[in-house]
Order: structure tokens, then C-alpha cells, then sequence
């Protein structure tokens, strides 16, 4: 999403059931930030401040992997950990999600990418589990998973069943459909 474009985003929801956004770019100081590159903590509420924006357009249907900030986070001390900054982004998104209908995607992507910093982490880059635990404390949260399939063979992985593992472990329901608007 970038509001720039938001004439051919509406063009675009008449011609389909339904619109994921993602939020892989979005502005900072008047700058484009990449949300897979290193994001500081002074990014963060940006990053969601963006998010609830969009989500609040009435174009999308879906939050497609909304922890994706916390990817190559860094906070104030320069590692790589959840901190405040990340709590407070995580419940405007959560909220605005509840508030405006939107599905949160717990997303198979970052499942499928496994990188060294996965395995210096101990956890998937996304999703989350400090994300999807705060996400775990509001029942009227809609959630799905979602496959983010690069290549035909991902449709049918392994990686689809330890998304659903994901979601058992933080007690959160998984809808197996989204109801179109």
C-alpha cells in the first residue's frame, strides 16, 4: 500500500473478490523504508501508523504477514529482540484489524525462508510468537493462513502444517475462509 496509488487500488477492488494489503514499503521522515531491511525502533510505529492507515481505506480484506516489522528489527540497543516500540505496533495493528474487519495472515512466508537469522534467532523471522501472542488476547481477532506460495510445489508443504502448529500453540483460531464485502 502506498497512498499515492490509492485511485488504481480502488479501480482495482471492483475488478476482485477481495485485497490483501502488504505492507512492504512504506514512508518515514518523507523517506521510503523497506520493511525487510533493518528496521529501528524509531520505524516501527511508522510501519503500523501505515498499516492502520490502509487498513482503514475500506480496500482491503486482508493484513497480509503483519509482524513482517519485526523481520530484521533492531531496537534501541542495536539487537534484535520485541521490545515496547514493537508492543505498542502490534496492538494499533491488532486493534485496527478488530476495528475495521481485517483478517491478520499468519503468512507461511517467512516459514518458508529459512535464513541465518531464523537459526540465530531460534524462531522464525515471521510469524512471531511475541506478535501472535498479543494477538492471542483479542477474541474477536480474524485470522487465517496464508500460503504466500512462490513456486506450484509450496501449495502443498510441510510449512502449511507448522503455520496451523503456529496458531495451536498461541491458541488462536483459524478461520478457513474469508467472508468477502
Amino acid at each position: 500500500y502506498l497512498p499515492q496509488f490509492s485511485d488504481y487500488f480502488k479501480e482495482l477492488r471492483n475488478e476482485v473478490d477481495y485485497l490483501n494489503l502488504a505492507i512492504h514499503f512504506f514512508l518515514h521522515d518523507g523517506k521510503i523504508i523497506n520493511s525487510f531491511e533493518g528496521l529501528s525502533h524509531e520505524h516501527v510505529y511508522s510501519y503500523a501508523l501505515h498499516a492502520k492507515e490502509a487498513m482503514e481505506t475500506g480496500l482491503y480484506q486482508i493484513l497480509v504477514h503483519p509482524d513482517v516489522f519485526m523481520y530484521d528489527y533492531r531496537s534501541y540497543d542495536g539487537k534484535a529482540t520485541f521490545d515496547k516500540e514493537c508492543e505498542k505496533a502490534s496492538r494499533l495493528i491488532i486493534e485496527t484489524a478488530i476495528e475495521n474487519n481485517i483478517y491478520l495472515e499468519i503468512n507461511c512466508g517467512g516459514i518458508f525462508k529459512v535464513t541465518s537469522y531464523n537459526e540465530r534467532l531460534g524462531a522464525f523471522a515471521y510469524p512471531r510468537d511475541e506478535f501472535w501472542r498479543i494477538a492471542s488476547e483479542y477474541k474477536d481477532l480474524k485470522i487465517v493462513i496464508g500460503v504466500d506460495a512462490h513456486r506450484p510445489e509450496q501449495l502443498k508443504s510441510k510449512e502449511i502444517e507448522m503455520a496451523y502448529e503456529f496458531a495451536r500453540k498461541h491458541n488462536l483460531t483459524v478461520l478457513d475462509y474469508v467472508e468477502t464485502i
